[in-house]
């Protein structure tokens, strides 16, 4: 079986982001401990390089994957680092709708209100999706719109941790 750098260099991960009109590269670099492996080689991880995201690096952006260790199914791993990707990919066509997410940590309501809201929500998400229910879908817009009206900030993060897509167009 190929090592990870293996399949990566035979074109394991090619299907993930296929060129289109429109797109082009972002640089994928895993890297654990104090090593690195991108463009085919390895180097000394940089220090930018910490957890899982979107960096900029030599003026490329990059997403990056730590491998700390544990053992990955291919398949999975190429699912999150296609998610990382797609970060690398926004932030190079300049993408700028992200939550504040340090804001959240501090602002965020985890009150008991607002996550049983949440909750209810996704049991009506739920209903919607494996009965297509339209009454579900009526309350889900209902407690969606009380929720925003409660809890603007928690609703706001929420939604913005979910805005960034590949399908709308940027501004």
């Amino acid at each position: 079986m190929l090592s990870l750098p293996g399949r990566l260099r035979n074109g394991w991960i090619g299907w993930i982001f296929p060129p289109c009109s429109g797109t082009f590269p972002v640089i994928l670099t895993l890297y654990h401990k104090d090593k690195a492996y991108i463009n085919g080689e390895y180097i000394e991880k940089p220090t930018a390089f910490l957890g899982n995201t979107s960096v900029l690096y030599n003026g490329a952006h990059t997403a990056i994957w730590q491998l700390a260790g544990e053992e990955w199914d291919f398949d999975v791993l190429a699912s999150k680092l296609a998610h990382e990707m797609l970060y690398a990919h926004q932030n190079a066509v300049g993408e700028t709708r992200w939550a504040d997410e340090r804001a959240a940590l501090v602002k965020y309501p985890h009150d008991a209100v607002n996550v049983s809201a949440r909750l209810e929500e996704a049991a009506c998400m739920e209903i919607c999706l494996s009965e297509n229910d339209p009454a579900a879908f009526s309350r889900l817009l209902a407690l969606r719109k009380a929720r925003m009206e409660r809890f603007p900030f928690a609703y706001d993060i929420r939604t913005l941790i979910r805005t960034p897509s590949p399908t709308r167009p940027l501004p």
